[in-house]
């Protein structure tokens, strides 16, 4: 048994464990024989499966694509070729994909089945595939129960019949069930939900759960999905007698079902037998992210903003002014906004975004700070993580005397899993490095840059610097503005008055 002998590291718990570990005769014996220290019983294999001529290729981002759909064998697979050994060996036509293994092994280097010439064996397990993955889903669900296929026309033949889908060849086996469950579960919760509730619980199990026939789901229960549709035109056009055909009704409803099913990276297309509005109706979706932001009260914010502009000092008019021309003008400058914080940049940007959003144009707000993504509005949460080289800053006091007191400011030089090594660069001790053991990594949602308790990074102080980019929008009809909150280290002189101005032309 080992005794630790530095008295110094008597804190230090990881140390103390592995140097205090007892090795007895039996555990050492077995480490200098070099036996095995663990095993695998029984082995397993991975089965990958893939549909017909959507096999997955791995390669580097310089190569050619055209190099790669002609590389020989590109289209050889562990899947396809089991279809292929099953047309030369007997005993294949046996076996499902999961029991081919048992009886055959898989050579990587020839990219070949073989059959086994030992004893041995090996349990074959088959990717997961999730419900609504669509024909992947069913694909698998086949490849569980059809033995010796020789080409993916047959595993979707169910006594002679060839079926198109293999949806429809599981149905066929009776392997699906019906959507009463689906059916009941969405008329149980039109009792008390509302119609945009009702959509969003469609939208969840059309994505989310095992639908047999995602069209008998839309047939049971558009009335409910619809029952809101006519009420919300009227508002939408002011037409208080407006009143819809039950197609009309459909189609709105399926619209607005289309663009949940887009928030979730889906679409109504991928269920071909539910009929979709057309595409002048479609249309009017455009793209998610561009709706969003212009989905602004622009009357609210007109008058929000005539307020703001009232308010503004010498400086902050000074620099909206200037940031305003080159939006309106179309100029592409690059302007700087910076100022000890209580200076009022929040405001001026406040000023620069409800103008703009008033006008149906629209702002892209950036912050790299945690302060600032609180304040700007139109910022979606986001998580930045330590690394090397970050500006960080000590929330409480560590050590005075090595001068890690609170408000310290440091970078980091070195990053492991348990320890944090950073080097002061403000205050007496200038250029020193401190390490902190046993801290905790991570970052809270939209902060960055600042060192708390436990290593833990919460966001800068509030001393920081306004940058507005403003260039044209290329191919949307109205330029686009984007500001960003970055924190500045650096002294620099500023106007009394508040906010200094630095512009130059990109």
């Amino acid at each position: 048994m080992l005794k630790e002998r530095d008295a110094a590291n008597d804190t230090d718990e990881i140390k103390k464990y592995l140097e205090m570990r007892y090795i007895s005769t039996t555990e050492a014996c077995w480490r200098l024989f070099q036996f095995d220290l663990h095993h695998r019983e029984p082995p397993v294999e991975r089965l990958p499966f893939h549909l017909e001529n959507e096999q997955q290729v791995i390669f580097p981002d310089s190569t050619d694509l055209e190099k790669i759909v002609t590389r020989e064998g590109s289209k050889i697979t562990k899947f396809t070729q089991w279809m292929e050994a099953n047309k030369i060996h007997e005993l294949g036509k046996e076996l499902t994909y999961a029991e081919f293994p048992s009886k055959f092994v898989w050579k990587s280097k020839t990219k070949s089945w073989e059959k086994r010439k030992t004893k041995d064996y090996a349990i074959g397990r088959i990717y997961y595939a999730h419900p609504a993955s669509g024909d992947r889903y069913y694909l698998r669900m086949l490849l569980n129960t059809m033995k010796g296929c020789t080409s993916f026309e047959n595993i979707r033949t169910v006594d002679g019949v060839i079926h198109p889908t293999y949806k429809l060849a599981c149905k066929a086996l009776g392997f699906l069930d019906d959507d009463n469950e689906w059916i009941e579960c969405i008329n149980e919760a039109s009792s008390w939900a509302s119609g945009t509730q009702l959509r969003q619980l469609f939208t969840t199990i059309l994505t989310h759960c095992e639908v047999t026939s995602p069209k008998m789901l839309w047939d049971s229960t558009w009335e409910a999905l619809c029952e809101d549709m006519q009420y919300k035109r009227r508002t939408i056009l002011n037409f208080q007698t407006l009143q819809l055909t039950t197609t009309q009704k459909k189609a709105y409803a399926l619209i607005e079902i289309e663009k949940l099913m887009r928030q979730v990276g889906k679409s109504l297309k991928d269920y071909p037998d539910i009929d979709l509005p057309n595409d002048a109706e479609l249309e009017e979706l455009g793209n998610r992210l561009i709706n969003e932001e212009l989905n602004y009260d622009m009357d609210k914010l007109k008058d929000e903003h005539q307020a703001i502009l009232n308010n503004l000092n010498q400086d902050q008019k000074k620099a909206y002014d200037a940031i305003m021309e080159s939006v309106d003008k179309r100029l592409g400058k690059q302007i700087f906004v910076e100022g000890y914080g209580g200076t009022g940049k929040t405001y001026l940007w406040k000023a620069i975004t409800t103008k703009l959003r008033s006008e149906g144009k629209i702002v892209l707000a950036v912050a790299s700070c945690g302060i600032a993504a609180l304040l700007l509005q139109g910022i979606p949460d986001h998580q930045l993580k330590l690394k090397v080289g970050l500006p960080v800053m000590l929330l409480r006091n560590i050590n005075q005397a090595a001068g890690l007191c609170n408000g310290t400011r440091m970078t980091i030089t070195q990053l492991g899993n348990k320890f944090i090594e950073a080097q002061i660069i403000t205050g007496t001790h200038v250029g020193e490095k401190v390490e902190k053991k046993q801290y905790r990594r991570g970052c809270s949602k939209g902060a960055s840059g600042r060192a708390g308790r436990g290593g833990e990074s919460r966001g800068p102080d509030e001393h920081g610097r306004l940058q507005v980019l403003a260039s044209p929008a290329g191919h949307l009809a109205e330029p686009r503005v984007g500001l960003s909150a970055t924190r500045s280290c650096a002294k620099s002189e500023r106007s009394a008055g508040g906010a200094e101005l630095r512009r130059s032309g990109t």
